[in-house]
């Protein structure tokens, strides 16, 4: 499998990472971009009731999600997304109410992230966050590595 990537920078403030994403109809090949919200809180990942409506998404069943406030029974839908680096999966995702992320129609999670390698540091007063697939190696700062050492 070609490996792809990306990485984003954001101020230091940045309270959460964001990033574009176009999701596409599997079935029409129609598409809407937006925004997705990277989230490590959220074991699947989810777009909003605005998209799948958009898309006109055929529904594949319900299922119950576990959010902040309270669980609800939602619609779940096949999509395809495409992120930043030309990154394409096909993903199972659940619908949610879009009115609480403003301009954010796609929520990114644990399913995506755990199919590659995710990282975000921080220094020269920014937030840097990039992603690759498939997996390329362990990233781990407790054990000591050459400068030349590939992450």
């Amino acid at each position: 499998m070609e490996k792809k990537s990306f990485t984003c920078t954001f101020s230091r403030l940045a309270s959460r990472i964001v990033t574009p994403v176009t999701l596409f109809n599997p079935a029409t090949g129609e598409a809407f971009e937006t925004q997705a919200l990277w989230d490590t809180g959220a074991s699947s990942s989810a777009i909003s009731t605005v998209a799948a409506e958009f898309l006109q998404l055929k529904k594949v069943g319900k299922v119950v999600t576990n959010g902040i406030y309270k669980s609800r029974k939602v619609n779940r839908y096949f999509v395809q997304a495409r992120l930043s680096g030309d990154i394409r999966m096909m993903l199972l995702v659940s619908a949610f109410e879009s009115d609480f992320l403003d301009g954010i129609d796609c929520i990114i999670g644990m399913d995506v992230i755990l199919e590659g390698d995710f990282a975000i540091s921080s220094g020269d007063d920014k937030v840097t966050f990039t992603f690759r697939t498939p997996p390329g190696c362990v990233i781990d700062f407790t054990k000591p590595h050459k400068v030349s050492d590939p992450l």
